[in-house]
């Protein structure tokens, strides 16, 4: 890429030119003015603007004099006029004037076309070679803006906001020029966001506010600010803006910058003088390609504080300033959490390697929804499929109401945007506990997701463990029904409010394809927390592995339950806390402990719970068999309060159809944070 400061250049010419003389060449001026000389001047020397056609093409200049005395007629020696199209009156000081005017006529100026004037005083009467402001120039175009329709504007550069503010905006075209846009009025219009308040930027700003904000689109070989641009099409220029905020810390407005003209104006913004650093600025979206219409225009500036000469860089921020422009309509992403119904795929056997934990899930698989017509809808469906595939959705594997979201593609697993962290209703010491997906090592097919996934807390900082989460489709067949006496965890209450042993009459099923494992339906805190265990009917050996029971603590999270020899990792352990089947009473006998996964070393409740297998659907009497397992008398109070606090509803639900209940999105909160560590760039 190359560019080329002409300002740098010239004085690199100066100096070789200086450079090359042997020898100074001096002698005294001569006084070359009349003793009694005006001393005449321009006010404004350079002034540079555009009309509106319709606007007046006469323009009244002033000039001044030292020497006031007697009445002075002043004309002009024109050194360029473009085209002859400027007509230049002279000035007329009355007897004692220190200032005067002359007006300057154009009416001749064609639209869309520049024209320059320039004016010197000479004279010995008037002025000297020593004289400063004796030379005039004046450029003007007379520039028609052709309003194209209505726009918003929005600007996330501001401080102090919960909401970054948004303005509805009059955009116009520069007639003739396909590249030069004007927006009106921007900060004027801005409604912002604080303490949950609306304001407007009358009560919300206190600078004076720039009236427009006018970009260029840039092309090849486009001279900027003395800057020769000579790359694509898609970067754009914007003249400096005041904002309208004030920084009271710094007791300074805050003007929004190109990047070029913060290199022209800070020393220590130099590097911006490259093209390569404005690509920030640029066209987001063209409404159309063909013909180069911009749809969107993203600016980023330097916010420049004249008080200290320094900006604040957000010259590499995507979206600080953006311009929609009129008939352009942001195509909407689908949210995989909010935009799509979802059917259930199968139920199955979910595996938690990373909690060592197993229960049940379902597999949902997802319709896009979003959209007010079919075609919207098939639009939005369509992105979304061609970005990610097809949308999955495990529902509440972890805590009720908390779903991991992923996509397939050619049968590899993809990470929506949004969806890299996952809130998994877990806590740790009251902090929510995140997973993240690995797609690469993740595998995907009909009956079988192993998801490869990394529990952390909000930012990663904090890792909890990894490990491939795996849902597995098993078939049940239910083979009748039992009866199960809850002793620990889950109660219920005499007539007199005292807590006795808890009885339901359950669904029992059998795993299709694994006879040894079964699965006792809504044994948990709600419907769909299942009780899963194993039984080698050669060993009489009963295995409960670890799982959730639906209950969680707002302190401490999800609560699980398994056998003690299972908690322990200690196969040893049956032997003193065993788990079997009764044959002489028909009747499971579990040796059971409750527990978190923040302090596990502190169950909430340990004993022998019982499952008494029913015949011909008539509940069997279960003979109670009391096993003196000691419990841990240090548990916390809270954890051994908690299982009289939660009582479980007791119903008969043996051959209960189970319903297909619809997942509830996990609706997603965006973060409204600012940045609270803001660096002035010097």
């Amino acid at each position: 890429m190359k560019f080329i400061n002409k300002i740098t250049l010239f004085a690199a010419c100066a100096a070789m030119l200086t450079a090359c003389s042997n020898k100074d060449d001096y002698s005294v001026g001569q006084w070359d003015a009349a003793s009694n000389y005006a001393n005449v001047s321009f006010v404004e020397t350079d002034l540079s603007e555009e009309l509106e056609p319709s606007e007046t093409c006469i323009k009244t200049f002033e000039i001044t004099r030292t020497n006031t005395v007697g009445a002075l007629d002043v004309k002009f020696t024109v050194k360029e006029n473009t085209d002859n199209v400027f007509s230049v009156a002279p000035a007329h000081f009355a007897d004692g004037e220190e200032t005067a005017t002359f007006d300057v006529t154009f009416d001749k100026a064609e639209i869309g076309k520049d024209y320059n004037l320039q004016l010197q005083i000479e004279g010995a009467g008037l002025t000297s070679s020593y004289a400063q402001n004796t030379v005039f120039n004046y450029s003007v175009c007379r520039v028609k803006w052709n309003f194209i329709g209505q726009g918003k504007f929005f600007d996330d550069c501001r401080w102090g906001y919960d909401i970054p503010g948004e303005a509805d905006v009059e955009i116009y075209q520069k007639d003739g020029d396909n590249w030069t846009y004007r927006i009106m009025y921007p900060f004027d219009n801005m409604k912002i966001v604080a303490e949950g308040k609306t304001y407007t930027a009358e009560d919300a700003m206190t600078g004076s506010q720039a009236k427009s904000i006018t970009v260029t689109i840039l092309q090849p070989g486009t001279e900027v600010e003395g800057v020769e641009y000579e790359d694509g099409e898609d970067v754009v220029y914007f003249a400096p803006a005041n904002s309208g905020d004030y920084a009271s810390n710094y007791s300074s407005e805050l003007i929004y910058m190109h990047p070029v003209t913060a290199g022209n104006t800070m020393s220590g913004w130099s590097d911006c003088l490259d093209p390569s650093t404005w690509a920030s600025n640029k066209v987001l979206v063209w409404l159309d390609e063909e013909h180069k219409t911009p749809g969107k225009i993203q600016l980023a500036p330097a916010v420049y504080v004249p008080s200290v000469s320094g900006a604040f860089d957000y010259t590499t921020k995507d979206e600080s300033l953006v311009i929609t422009f009129p008939g352009y309509v942001d195509k909407h992403d689908a949210d995989i959490a909010k935009d799509f119904d979802w059917e259930e795929v199968f139920e199955g056997d979910f595996t938690s390697e990373a909690l060592n934990t197993k229960g049940t899930a379902v597999l949902y698989k997802g319709t896009c929804a979003y959209g007010e017509t079919e075609k919207e809808t098939a639009d939005v469906a369509a992105r979304f499929a061609e970005k990610y595939g097809e949308a999955y959705c495990i529902a509440s594997p972890y805590a009720e109401d908390y779903h991991i979201y992923f996509a397939v593609k050619d049968g590899e697993i993809m990470i929506p945007d949004g969806y890299e962290k996952q809130e998994t209703g877990l806590n740790a010491l009251s902090n929510m506990i995140y997973a993240s997906i690995n797609g690469t090592s993740s595998k995907f097919s009909e009956k079988d997701i192993q998801l490869d996934m990394t529990f952390t807390n909000e930012d990663g900082t904090v890792e909890y463990g990894t490990g491939i989460e795996r849902l597995k489709q098993v078939k049940f067949t239910t083979i009748g029904s039992a009866t199960f006496t809850y002793t620990q965890f889950f109660t219920d209450e005499d007539e007199e409010g005292n807590d006795v042993p808890a009885e339901a009459e359950l669904e029992l099923q059998q795993n299709e394809s694994n006879p040894s494992e079964y699965r006792l339906l809504d044994w948990g805190y709600d419907e769909g927390d299942h009780f899963m265990f194993t039984w080698n009917e050669k060993t009489n050996q009963c295995t409960v592995p670890a799982q959730p029971i639906g209950y969680v603590s707002q302190t401490y999270g999800m609560i699980y339950v398994s056998d003690v020899a299972q908690y322990q990792e200690n196969p040893a352990a049956y032997e003193k806390y065993p788990c079997y089947y009764d044959e002489e009473e028909k009747c499971f006998i579990f040796t059971l402990i409750y527990y978190d996964m923040v302090d596990p070393s502190e169950p909430w409740a340990m004993g022998s719970e019982y499952m008494t297998i029913n015949e011909s659907g008539v509940k069997a009497q279960a003979k109670v068999k009391t096993l003196r397992v000691p419990f841990n008398q240090s548990a916390k109070a809270s954890k051994k309060a908690a299982p009289k606090k939660h009582k479980k509803v007791i119903s008969k639900k043996c051959g209960k159809t189970m319903k297909t209940t619809a997942v509830k999105p996990l609706v997603g909160k965006k973060s409204n944070k600012r940045d609270a560590k803001k660096m002035l760039r010097f």
